[in-house]
């Protein structure tokens, strides 16, 4: 290829002005001293809020006053990573690991006394408790009050919108459920018994016409009859139960009460129905009868094989010793009834009730040997079982997992052939007359025993009533009004107490300690609504374990550890 003669140039490279180091742009520069001056800022602020103002900068706000000492140690609830857990809140209100008292699943059952209750919804309804964070918000300032759970936490999972708006009737007037005391009470004729002691005036007539001229109605003065028995706690919230001594004793077994002319039992004749002298129980022994050596064996009297008493006390020991050897020797009764001094029948008592009555009935005949030196050994070793059983049987978690204990009774149609049990049922009925030792007059007898009083029910069971911040606006017979308390029936019932049963038949059923005279729901509503007086949720219902057994189970479970201790050494 033929060269046009011409030669390429070669590139020149420029001279170009090198700085020996990097030279800053002056906008950059600015933005990194603004950005280290701020940094320095921000660090000195948090320094300063996390050391003297409870780190507010990254709290979401002050917690709960009952918080406020963990308020800087945030993993005291949280946990990294994962946030608030509920098992942060056990660490410090369980107190004890073993006695899962949040792990209920239905937190309204927590203040039920009643074992089935909480048996039957631990297992209907396990794996949906709620966590604690859902009603108890927390980070909302000091005067927070946890325990003041808005209404909208309860009503998105109950069905209705308030307490007047939709709340279900009252258990107990929904299943129409008995208050059975056991007693054989008329509240009718004994507020008359108590006007005529308040005012001195027995003629009917003449009481009524003082009572309308003093406050132009009875109405008062029958609150206070009402108060003559049903007297106020301490605290004025609920009531003391009755008590015979203060409340009956008065009217009620009278110095000529007496046991008169019954067959004496015959140790040679086990089968022959009959009751024993002090002298026989002395001689038996058991369990229950160190009082047959504090009285005068001659107080029973036995003639010609005919036994009488003549001096009976409420609660006759004489007389309870005897009905329960009946029972044993005519209805073959073994079962743990037999402790008690009443029938074995449970009458309503709930296991939880019941057990404890035992395990009450067992602690007196405990005491009767502790004095002994040669038994104080093992009068001491039975107290410390009792006081376990006391503790197992008071604790919310006693029934879980396990069946409704049932309550041993035995009746005389249970028994084959039961021997004569004409001439039994007319012994227990003559040991127990309301014309005799008066017995009857008060209590149940049934299998051949009296029933146990029931002083005290449970009516609530899962809600609280405060009558203290009530009977200030109201009398008692406003609320309490199904015992039917007006001046013509209390005459009516005084004058003529059988004409009173075949004429007012209604009024009669009603007059009795077994009836139900507590309000339902639509005379609460008539105050509590949300234009008048405080309705929320949590005015009336209680979602925890009581805390003052908090420290007992500590011991419960404490004893229980040392146990296991003490048996593996011995191992």
């Amino acid at each position: 290829m033929e060269s046009n003669g011409k030669k390429k140039a070669a590139a020149s490279i420029p001279a170009i002005p090198v700085s020996p180091g990097y030279i800053q742009p002056a906008r950059r520069a600015g933005m990194i001293a603004a950005g280290c001056i701020l940094s320095f800022l921000f660090m000195s602020y948090m320094y300063q809020n996390s050391s003297f103002e409870d780190g507010s900068f990254v709290s979401t706000g002050a917690i709960s006053s009952p918080h406020a000492d963990v308020e800087t140690r945030c993993l005291v609830c949280h946990v990294e990573t994962t946030g608030f857990m509920d098992i942060r809140c056990r660490d410090c209100h369980e107190k004890s690991s073993q006695f899962a008292i949040y792990d209920f699943a239905t937190h309204y059952l927590y203040n039920s006394n009643d074992q089935e209750r909480v048996t039957a919804a631990v297992q209907a309804q396990a794996g949906h408790e709620m966590a604690c964070g859902t009603c108890h918000e927390e980070h909302l300032g000091r005067k927070n009050d946890l325990a003041d759970v808005s209404d909208q936490r309860c009503t998105g999972c109950h069905g209705f919108d308030s307490f007047d708006a939709g709340h279900p009737e009252f258990e107990f007037v929904r299943e129409d459920s008995r208050d059975d005391s056991t007693l054989l009470m008329t509240h009718l004729r004994h507020t008359v018994f108590v006007l005529r002691q308040k005012t001195g005036i027995d003629e009917i007539e003449s009481l009524f016409a003082v009572l309308r001229e003093q406050t132009g109605s009875p109405d008062h003065f029958f609150m206070e009859a009402c108060l003559e028995c049903h007297v106020p706690a301490p605290d004025g919230k609920a009531f003391l139960p009755p008590n015979f001594e203060k409340h009956c004793q008065k009217c009620h077994i009278k110095s000529d009460a007496a046991v008169m002319a019954l067959p004496s039992f015959n140790p040679d004749e086990p089968d022959r129905p009959g009751v024993e002298t002090i002298t026989q129980m002395q001689q038996r022994g058991g369990p229950g009868l160190s009082w047959t050596f504090t009285v005068a064996p001659d107080i029973v009297s036995d003639e010609d094989g005919e036994v009488s008493k003549n001096r009976i006390i409420h609660k006759d020991p004489w007389i309870l010793e005897n009905l329960k050897r009946i029972r044993k020797q005519w209805l073959q009764d073994s079962s743990l009834a037999e402790v008690l001094p009443t029938t074995g029948d449970s009458a309503g008592l709930s296991s939880g009730a019941f057990y404890g009555r035992v395990i009450a009935v067992l602690r007196e005949h405990t005491r009767e040997f502790q004095s002994r030196s040669d038994l104080s050994a093992e009068a001491a070793r039975l107290n410390l079982w009792l006081d376990r059983a006391a503790l197992a049987l008071h604790q919310p978690a006693s029934a879980v997992g396990g069946k409704p204990v049932p309550h041993p009774t035995r009746r005389q149609d249970e028994v084959p052939g039961a021997p004569r049990s004409g001439e039994y049922l007319q012994l227990v009925a003559d040991l127990t007359s309301a014309n005799g030792p008066e017995c009857g007059k008060c209590h149940e007898v049934k299998h051949a025993g009296l029933l146990p009083v029931q002083a005290e029910q449970q009516v609530l069971h899962r809600a609280r009533f405060d009558h203290s911040a009530h009977v200030i606006r109201r009398r008692c017979t406003d609320c309490h009004d199904r015992i039917p308390l007006n001046a013509e029936l209390l005459k009516r019932s005084v004058a003529s107490y059988s004409t009173f049963k075949s004429e007012f038949k209604r009024e009669f059923e009603q007059d009795r300690a077994a009836t139900q005279n507590i309000p339902g729901v639509a005379v609460c509503q008539e105050c509590h609504s949300g234009q008048r007086v405080r309705a929320s949720c949590v005015t009336c219902h209680n979602f925890h374990p009581n805390k003052s057994q908090r420290v007992t189970l500590d011991l419960f479970f404490s004893n229980q550890g040392k146990k296991s201790q003490t048996n593996q050494s011995r191992s």
